[in-house]
This record gives C-alpha cells, sequence and structure tokens, in this order.
C-alpha cells in the first residue's frame, strides 16, 4: 500500500489504528502525508501490527496531534 500526497485527519478506531491500519502480510509506504487529531487505543495516527514493512519519509510526512493509549503517533508490534 502507498500513501502519498495526502491528509489523514480525525478518524478513530476502538482498538488500532485510527488513522491507518497494517496488519500481517502488508508493506505500507508513506511519502508526503499528515497525520493528525486520529485516535485509537493503539496508534493514534499508525498501528503495524505484524506487518512485513512499514516505511514513513521522515522528512516530508507529518503526525501532529493523535491520541492513544499506547503509541499516539505510531504503534508498532511483531
Amino acid at each position: 500500500i502507498a500513501i502519498t500526497s495526502t491528509t489523514i485527519r480525525n478518524n478513530s478506531a476502538g482498538v488500532a489504528g485510527g488513522g491507518v491500519y497494517a496488519g500481517a502480510a502488508t508493506s505500507v509506504f508513506v511519502d508526503r502525508t499528515r497525520f493528525s487529531g486520529n485516535d485509537a487505543m493503539l496508534g493514534g495516527a499508525v498501528a503495524a501490527v505484524d506487518c512485513i514493512r512499514l516505511a514513513l519519509d521522515g522528512t516530508s510526512t507529518n503526525v501532529t496531534n493523535n491520541t492513544a493509549v499506547y503509541g499516539g503517533g505510531l504503534y508498532a508490534s511483531g
């Protein structure tokens, strides 16, 4: 999955990945994307659980004001 030049804002999930959830057998690349105001128990913006690969371009991707019990911006496990 490629997420490019977008805004992911004001979403919520009951458990994981308020903005994006990357589960088993997935590979995710994020570039020039803004995550803001997302909420979940795990990974307010992004949750990566047993995914193959998660790549975020740190110079062009902005992760701000997301909330979670664990990993407001990013939660990674597995």
